[in-house]
């Protein structure tokens, strides 16, 4: 029998028509068989509710002759003279595996030779189902596969297809598994005969690729490889998992035992402090320019600020306070109002996003702000509203950071473009938007000095 069938597989005719012509005669010992076809023996087949109408039936009708001639088929099926029917949906089940493409070779071989109609019939015989791209060997076999890839993998990231192949060998072939596994999303066919665990979290998988890759990798880079997410969450949502090794923000495993790179202020204090308050100028550089690719310019800039003091090769640590105050009227888009002094800025798309505004440190000293200020104060006398005022004396540019003011700027309608005057103070910030309000802010600080000049002379005119 078994060479029967492979006669009947290997030439179109007259042998596969025979088989065909078995396969047409059993659909025909249903008393409807297109009625049956339709329901049962199509990808995508028609409702109870459509066939009901096509009948002039109830749908519990429609069900109970489909269900009716279904086991009137399958009963035939089992009779002597199906046999051959029988041999062949054992092979066909054979090649095909529980679990298989549509547009398999296998699958289209069989479809080829029996034709269109015929493989329908055939296909529901064997018990397979259509599900998007697959043919299943009953609807719950995509959930039985990844119990078993559980049983076998068990807590391991990476395995081999080799491997996997051979313990789910009763699903299909190894090339069919692979692509199951690689489209479920859970897996990732990375090559050479490998799997990675591709499900949970985006820094999981971040972590996963410098396990692969062996060297430490940018957050653009991880991006690139992972194939989603941003560069944003990488980097600020890294914690422990992932530390950073350079100016590049370059990352890698703590594992590997790289140095953390934590800035050039933090590198230069932390040197200062392993060697008892005393650093090397030139090993600083030296280092730095080798393991985290900072510039000697930019390390001479931080080494300029006032939380450092050079002498010759000597770095110690200074006083961070030192700051040497000029009239704020000298800062070029300084105005004084009735809040203190202010800095007029544009709103920037980046401002709407929750960046700071960057403001003139003497502007912030002269409204009685210090250096190391770190403070959550009311915005514009809002209840609900609150700014950060936040003076770092590790910042080279030397300007104080003005933030949380991008709910209340949308609130108001700001957009990109719009100029503001920002004006900080230990108790509140101020922002009076518009040239037309800060205008206004300026004639009224002019109006009250003009009310307060008759008081000085008459208290003048007394003395």
């Amino acid at each position: 029998m078994a060479g029967e069938i492979e006669r009947l597989l290997a030439s179109p005719l007259p042998y596969s028509a025979a088989l065909s012509e078995f396969v047409e005669n059993l659909l025909a010992e249903a008393r409807e068989p297109d009625l049956l076809f339709d329901r049962e023996c199509t990808g995508d087949p028609p409702t109870l509710e459509v066939l009901a109408r096509k009948q002039g039936l109830t749908r519990e009708r429609v069900r109970q002759k489909v269900a009716q001639d279904a086991e009137r088929v399958k009963t035939q099926f089992r009779a002597r003279e199906y046999r051959a029917v029988r041999w062949a949906v054992e092979r066909f089940r054979a090649e095909v595996g529980r679990i298989n493409l549509v547009e398999s070779a296998a699958v289209l071989r069989w479809r080829r030779h029996l034709g269109e109609r015929a493989f329908e019939v055939f296909r529901w015989l064997s018990g397979y189902t259509y599900k998007e791209e697959w043919l299943l060997d009953g609807p719950a076999v995509l959930s039985e596969l990844k119990g078993q890839v559980e049983a076998l993998v068990g807590d391991r990231w990476l395995v081999s297809i080799e491997e996997l192949g051979r313990g789910l060998s009763p699903f299909g072939n190894v090339e069919t598994l692979t692509h199951v596994l690689a489209a479920s999303g859970a897996w990732r066919d990375i090559g050479e005969g490998w799997l990675v665990r591709w499900d949970g979290p985006f820094l999981a998988k971040a972590e996963r690729v410098l396990r692969l890759t062996c060297t430490p990798m940018t957050a653009a880079e991880l991006v690139a490889a992972i194939g989603h997410g941003s560069e944003g969450t990488i980097k600020n949502q890294r914690g422990d998992r992932l530390i950073r090794v350079d100016k590049r923000f370059r990352l890698a495993l703590p594992e590997w035992g790289l140095e953390e790179y934590e800035g050039i202020t933090t590198e230069i204090r932390q040197r200062i402090e392993r060697n008892g308050g005393v650093a090397s100028k030139s090993a600083i550089i030296d280092e730095f320019t080798r393991d985290f690719g900072v510039s000697v310019s930019s390390i001479e800039i931080y080494l300029n600020l006032p939380t450092f003091r050079v002498s010759g090769d000597a770095v110690r640590l200074g006083n961070e306070t030192d700051f040497v105050p000029r009239p704020p009227s000298s800062v070029f888009g300084a105005l004084e109002t009735d809040a203190g002094w202010g800095e007029r800025h544009a709103v920037t798309e980046n401002t709407l996003k929750g960046y700071s505004f960057s403001v003139n440190p003497h502007i912030c000293w002269e409204n009685g702000l210090r250096p190391g200020a770190s403070l959550i104060v009311p915005l514009n006398g809002s209840a609900s509203h609150e700014a950060s005022v936040i003076w770092r004396t590790t910042n080279p540019t030397g300007t104080v950071d003005v933030g949380r003011v991008r709910e209340w700027l949308q609130d108001q309608g700001v957009a990109a473009g719009t100029e503001v005057l920002v004006c900080p103070t230990p108790t509140s910030v101020t922002l009076y938007v518009g040239d037309s309000e800060i205008q206004q802010a300026r004639h009224a600080l002019a109006a009250n000095a003009s009310a307060i000049a008759p008081d000085i002379a008459s208290m003048m005119e007394g003395l």
